[in-house]
């Protein structure tokens, strides 16, 4: 999706910029001049929804004084340098300090407009512009000629080590009546023209305008988790170590001498009862009651010592 946006100066007074998605509008140049419109520009953007950064026009010498002389007009708004030859011939250490003292006033600057056709020639003479992409400035270049989206464009051909941001393809296009420059700015939603890619190619452009780089994409939003399933009540385990029912009786061979066996007990709840081995229910049928005990679940009869018997509670 590409996005295509007008600059404008005193020269479109009075414009109506219903239907633009954003505006570049001249506010200074040199020291001594502020566009006189440009705060009607401001409003006439904001009526109408449209992203709306200044732009000086840089001229040769005094370039602190031209930055703190444009950061009193322009304020916070971003601002683009517009680097080109008009009564003057400003030189590459005319834009990077005016950007370092811009900057450090607390201005915003990160579009630099420097024509190819002017960096080729004098006091610039093709020198690289290492300068101004160790600033994070971007490119934007100019080529009066049929645009395209191609990287084979005209305003997409790279130069001083630069490779064009921005294309100023067309310096007499009318809009709402008036004969303005046109740009144009690739966004990152190729041959997409719904209006969510509109929406997302201005919120790019903007960003670039205002931070120099691409808004930081937002986190996918992760699928739901699914519900977890209710799970079953716990049932406690009859059986385990610590509190299964227990048939437990002395060895025997350890029990004290002139001390009877006691015999067979059941240890359930931390109590030692004592299991008569075998009684008649009231039917008259003898039952083997370890037997039950057995089968309701106790472990077999464990062998226990004397001690330990005693320590259970059986004396």
């Amino acid at each position: 999706m590409t996005i295509f946006y007008l600059d404008i100066a005193s020269f479109q007074a009075g414009i109506d910029l219903a239907g633009a998605l954003a505006v570049s509008a001249k506010a200074t140049q040199g020291t001594g001049y502020v566009n006189p419109y440009f705060a009607a520009f401001v409003a006439e953007g904001a009526k109408h929804g449209a992203f709306v950064f200044a732009y000086h026009f840089l001229e040769h010498g005094n370039a602190a004084a031209q930055a703190a002389a444009c950061y009193k007009v322009v304020g916070k708004m971003p601002l683009m340098l517009d680097f080109e030859p008009a009564s003057t011939r400003p030189t590459l250490a005319d834009a990077t300090t005016f950007v370092d003292a811009y900057r450090k006033l607390g201005g915003i600057c990160w579009l630099v407009y420097l024509p190819k056709w002017y960096w080729s020639q004098s006091p610039i003479n093709s020198a690289s512009l290492a300068p101004l992409a160790s600033r994070g400035l971007l490119l934007v270049s100019s080529s009066y000629s049929t645009y395209t989206d191609a990287s084979s464009g005209a305003g997409w051909q790279p130069y001083g080590g630069m490779t064009p941001t921005v294309w100023q393809y067309a310096d007499a296009i009318s809009f709402n009546g008036k004969l303005v420059d046109f740009n144009a700015y690739r966004g990152t939603h190729p041959g997409d023209q719904s209006v969510s890619a509109i929406l997302d190619t201005l919120n790019e452009f903007r960003s670039i305008v205002t931070t120099g780089h691409l808004p930081v994409p937002k986190p996918p939003t992760p699928d739901p988790l699914p519900t977890p399933p209710i799970p079953a009540p716990i049932t406690p385990d009859p059986t385990t170590e610590d509190d299964a029912s227990m048939l437990v009786t002395p060895d025997k061979s350890l029990v004290p001498a002139g001390t009877a066996w006691p015999g067979v007990f059941l240890f359930t709840g931390g109590v030692l009862f004592y299991v008569e081995p075998a009684e008649k229910n009231p039917a008259g049928v003898l039952i083997d009651n370890v037997a039950a005990f057995l089968g309701g679940g106790s472990k077999p009869i464990q062998t226990i010592t004397w001690n330990q018997y005693v320590a259970l509670g059986g004396v």
